[in-house]
């Protein structure tokens, strides 16, 4: 089973009869594999990401972004303005990408998040949003779900406020988010809006007891669906011992997607893939990822300095980044720089992030079916 988001795309575009589109997402796909097997870009890549700001209302355990904050603040040049990511959107179109996530910091810190949003669909570009939903009212959350928005995640890391608490760590944040959700699911009903509302869970030592719960309430509030993420290093440069896991923990973590994955009720609500669910005891035990990743080949990331990086990962590391500035975008793609990105990330190993790790294993069956294919009919 891939990703819920990308067979639910399939089935949308099968639905409105836009073979063609569908064909364009195919040839895409198999250019994207044929480019890492050559190490060079034949395509442009599939999925974008905008990190519209570093900046954040939380102070999560597992994630620096706050720090990366100050650490950027020192910058001599202001985070990108609206009509400098419009230009990001456009070369994105101009690359053939065809989704890209808004995110952060927290992105809703910007006051121009609706208007971007919009201004990728109507380049033809899916747009899904990542918020804490700390700032969410009726307001905005009308004016999100009419620009064409194909999804949204809130951030729920407990069933209760005690659970939530232990991670994001902010007086009130449970209330807000469960008010956020309950907001857009009403609002939504009411504008009869096609946008996916979901959450996103950080699986972590805190909350390992809890999943089941937070699936349960997502059910009863009816939300569309739960993104399972598991608590990495790579979240904030692996400090601390919320990334210290033991073998009992681990080993809990292989019982509960057990349970969850023979559970038919509860799977449905679940989001991640089954590979990548199966992914997950690897991860918290430290084992390199087996998936092949395809970071710089189909992804790209634009931060709100306009730094580019091939993953998200990569621009919370602030490793090697090159800027738009110096040379657009598009130039940057197709640069022996960037191209120094792509031979690390196919080496890399690190990650299990869904935005990352979700792409690459369906690009991986793509793969394999055209190899299971080009055998069968060469035998």
């Amino acid at each position: 089973m891939i990703r819920k988001v990308y067979s639910n795309l399939a089935q949308k575009i099968l639905k409105q009869k836009k073979l063609s589109l569908l064909a364009r997402f195919g040839g895409q796909y198999l250019l994207i594999n044929a480019s890492r097997m050559v190490g060079k870009p034949l395509c442009g890549p599939v999925f974008g990401i905008l990190i519209l700001t570093y900046r954040c209302n939380l102070q999560c355990s597992y994630c620096d972004m706050p720090e990366t904050a100050r650490l950027c603040s020192g910058k001599s040049m202001p985070e990108l303005d609206t009509a400098g990511f419009k230009r990001v959107i456009d070369d994105f179109a101009t690359l053939g990408v065809k989704a890209i996530a808004f995110t952060g910091g927290e992105p809703l810190l910007r006051q121009d998040i609706p208007e971007l949003i919009a201004y990728a669909h109507q380049r033809g570009i899916m747009g899904h949003l990542s918020t804490n939903g700390m700032l969410i009212n009726a307001g905005n959350a009308a004016a999100l779900l009419q620009t064409g928005l194909e999804s949204i995640s809130i951030s729920l890391d407990g069933s209760t406020a005690d659970v939530h608490q232990l991670t994001r760590r902010a007086k009130g944040a449970y209330d807000r988010a469960l008010a956020a959700l309950r907001t857009l699911v009403s609002v939504r009903n009411s504008l009869k809006a096609p946008v996916r509302i979901k959450i996103l869970t950080v699986v972590n030592k805190h909350n390992i007891d809890d999943i089941r719960n937070i699936l349960e309430l997502a059910a009863r509030e009816g939300i569309d669906g739960v993104e399972l993420m598991p608590c990495q290093p790579l979240l904030s440069g692996g400090h601390g011992e919320e990334f210290t896991y033991d073998d009992d923990f681990v080993g809990k973590v292989d019982r509960t997607v057990a349970e969850l994955v023979a559970n038919r009720r509860l799977r449905s609500m679940i989001d991640n893939s089954s590979l990548h669910l199966d992914s997950f005891k690897n991860s918290f035990s430290g084992q390199p990822s087996t998936f092949p990743c395809y970071a710089g080949f189909a992804s790209i990331v634009v931060d709100c300095y306009g730094d580019l990086y091939p993953c998200h990962p990569w621009a919370n590391w602030r490793n090697m980044s090159l800027n738009i500035a110096d040379k657009g975008l598009v130039k940057i793609w197709n640069s022996p720089e960037y191209q120094k990105y792509r031979d690390q990330t196919v080496q890399c190993g690190k990650c299990y992030l869904n935005c990352q790790t979700e792409l690459s294993i369906m690009l991986g069956l793509v793969r394999s079916s055209v190899r299971n294919r080009l055998t069968n009919a060469g035998s």
